[in-house]
């Protein structure tokens, strides 16, 4: 099973490639679509709360995909793409698989609209509000080589999961740690 890059990997600072409309369902493209879903799956039969979203990227692969788990299914997303956000904000506090011991806050648009395409190469767009507006936009952030720490306002806000969660749930933390490194 491949595992999740981490921090320092250059790969993660490279912008990922779009992906030609010819190419999307191809066996190169829907193979790196299975290989996210299956680890996402992996992680959440270890902690249903966590690895909502994965991109291509941290799997070593810079392409433009990302996958969202939402309503009980993994949505993918080829070349996605905001084109429209709120003027409202959130924040939210944030981690990623990619450094798995730190969480912080990070401001994020409470609205947005995005335009991608799904695995069949038809486009489409989809609106995001809330959490789950936070957390497409912080997948496609590793689309373009930005990382939510690149995003931290106040870095009095950074802090370890050690400090943020009990054992009980550090334990948890730290199965996914183990399995995706």
């Amino acid at each position: 099973m491949k595992k999740i890059l981490q921090l320092g990997n250059p790969i993660l600072r490279k912008k990922s490639k779009r992906i030609p409309l010819k190419s999307i369902q191809s066996k190169d493209v829907q193979m790196i679509s299975r290989k996210i879903i299956r680890l996402m799956k992996a992680i959440k039969r270890i902690s249903s709360s966590h690895g909502n979203g994965l991109c291509a990227p941290q799997l070593g692969y810079p392409v433009r995909i990302i996958i969202i788990y939402h309503q009980e299914k993994f949505n993918i997303f080829i070349n996605p793409q905001i084109i429209q956000k709120s003027k409202a904000l959130i924040n939210n506090r944030e981690g990623c698989l990619s450094f798995f011991y730190l969480r912080s806050f990070v401001k994020r648009f409470k609205k947005i609209t995005i335009k991608a395409y799904n695995n069949q190469g038809k486009k489409c767009m989809y609106n995001f509000s809330g959490k789950l507006a936070g957390l497409v936009q912080h997948e496609i952030d590793h689309l373009d080589a930005i990382l939510y720490i690149d995003r931290i306002q106040d870095c009095k806000n950074l802090i370890s999961i050690d400090e943020l969660y009990d054992q009980k749930k550090l334990n948890v933390i730290h199965k996914i740690i183990n399995y995706i490194t």
